[in-house]
């Protein structure tokens, strides 16, 4: 995916937007799990009355949950479907003025100086997995972060056994092993797996890396000692909090 590309917030329905990825995304069980993990990592690292950029926002869901917890939120997103679902599902929020929608395009975001500061950026689903080039971007958010700020971050999980299907993850799978990330080609972009350690390199110096998560709860099945570490690969997502430098 280049620069230019727009961001959306991406799940394992990447090709529907709007109120059908709503569907998608609340219609299975591992995508609720995912979706509840992830919320609650955003609530442990938020600050009392936090400004929230929603990175990727989507059709709003994690913004209104934002909302409703006392937060001031902006929230970026370049999907015209995700964007219209958004102000109608935080259309309260926006009119409060405590929700503000960007809904540029992705370069258009970079140079962007009407958003911010902010003290937590989140970006569910992995939107930054459909981003080539990710120093930019975190050059851009360590602009328009506070001081100590976080970034709480799901990527696709290079590992995933959900994945192992694929044709495309075993014909990979040398050339991550030796540069720690491989892409595949999406709907209209690329869709990127990139190792912890690629993705620490990416946002240095900018931000450093202080919490790795995979990206779902642990059942009680798989919370048995011989089963965590294939628990550990079996999800589609890894959660990482970054700390402003």
């Amino acid at each position: 995916m280049k620069d230019a590309t727009p961001i959306s917030s991406s799940g394992p329905a990447a090709t529907v937007s709007g109120e059908g990825y709503v569907t998608a995304i609340e219609g299975i069980e591992s995508n609720r799990r995912a979706r509840a993990a992830f919320l609650a990592l955003v609530m442990s690292h938020a600050p009392r009355a936090a400004r929230v950029l929603d990175f990727g926002c989507g059709p709003g869901i994690d913004a209104l949950h934002y909302s409703r917890a006392g937060f001031d939120v902006e929230a970026f997103d370049i999907d015209p479907q995700m964007c219209a679902s958004f102000r109608i599902r935080c259309r309260e929020g926006i009119e409060r003025g405590k929700v503000v929608l960007h809904d540029c395009s992705y370069e258009e975001f970079l140079e962007s100086r009407d958003i911010g500061p902010v003290d937590l950026v989140t970006a569910n689903f992995a939107p930054l997995s459909m981003i080539d080039r990710l120093r930019p971007l975190f050059e851009r958010l360590h602009a328009l972060t506070r001081p100590h700020a976080r970034l709480v971050l799901s990527v696709l999980n290079p590992w995933s056994l959900h994945d192992l299907r694929y044709r495309w993850w075993w014909r990979h799978r040398l050339a991550y092993l030796r540069a720690g990330e491989f892409c595949v080609p999406g709907p209209g972009y690329h869709i990127h797996r990139r190792s912890v350690a690629v993705l620490q390199r990416a946002a240095s110096p900018a931000f450093r890396l202080v919490q790795v998560q995979r990206g779902l709860p642990l059942t009680r099945v798989a919370a048995l000692p011989g089963l965590r570490a294939l628990a550990r690969m079996s999800g589609g997502f890894i959660f990482l909090v970054f700390e402003r430098c």
